[in-house]
């Protein structure tokens, strides 16, 4: 995997990840501490003209390091890591397309202490150069599940004690009329036709957003910010 950004470097060597080597502009100059940090981990360091690693990378950032690709668990591996908090905290991204939008859920989910993400294997954003940069890094922290079937996935999590709660503009819970305290696994649909409507029948709970009658909708990683946050707020 590429990654072209400081922040995203310092995450992937604080989260234990292999860096093969990183290519930096000539003329750019490291941060001292920043630079430290490469020299001690032992990571080549290479320059090139800066004309060529933009058109070489197509990144402007002056740098692009290349690391390990991020380890994708298995549902059950996902399960068997100890909460964060008090209850669990999941995000199932149904069918999340948009690469920017994906990591930055992912980046909120470090952010209010969630347990991990599952995702599909089909038909959604890979976890890409575009998800961890939009994610400044967060996917080498949080835990990322793949599975085939989401509703089967639904199926485990429900065997597992978790609450299924769903996002929807036409519902009439809001997040201060359910339940949270319980393990909840959140599902946050596609960018353009929301939740699948069978993953949608197999909610506990489907919530909407309060906010100003002028707008219809929030961007999918808005409103899980906001979401997350107010789960966060209330864990125990």
């Amino acid at each position: 995997m590429i990654i072209t950004t400081k922040h995203e470097i310092e995450e992937a060597i604080l989260q234990g990840k292999s860096l093969a080597r990183i290519v930096i502009a000539e003329n750019k100059v490291l941060p001292g501490k920043f630079y430290v940090l490469l020299k001690q981990q032992q990571i080549p360091i290479q320059k090139l003209p800066g004309e060529l690693l933009r058109a070489k990378y197509k990144v402007d950032t002056g740098m692009v390091a290349f690391a390990e690709e991020t380890a994708l668990l298995a549902l059950d591996e996902l399960l068997s890591r100890d909460k964060k908090n008090t209850y669990g905290r999941l995000l199932i991204a149904d069918h999340i397309e948009n690469p920017h939008n994906l990591g930055a859920m992912i980046r909120s989910c470090a952010a209010f202490d969630f347990d991990g993400v599952i995702v599909p294997d089909r038909r959604a954003a890979f976890i890409s150069e575009g998800v961890s940069k939009s994610s400044s890094g967060a996917i080498f922290q949080v835990p990322i599940a793949k599975t085939h079937n989401l509703t089967l996935a639904i199926n485990r999590l429900q065997k597992n004690d978790y609450w299924i709660v769903g996002t929807s503009l036409d519902a009439e819970e809001t997040l201060q009329t359910i339940d949270l305290n319980r393990n909840i696994a959140l599902i946050m649909g596609n960018e353009d036709r929301g939740i699948h409507q069978k993953m949608a029948e197999k909610c506990d709970y489907l919530i909407r957003i309060k906010m100003s009658s002028q707008i219809q909708s929030l961007n999918v990683s808005v409103a899980f910010g906001i979401v997350a946050h107010w789960l966060y707020l209330h864990n125990g």
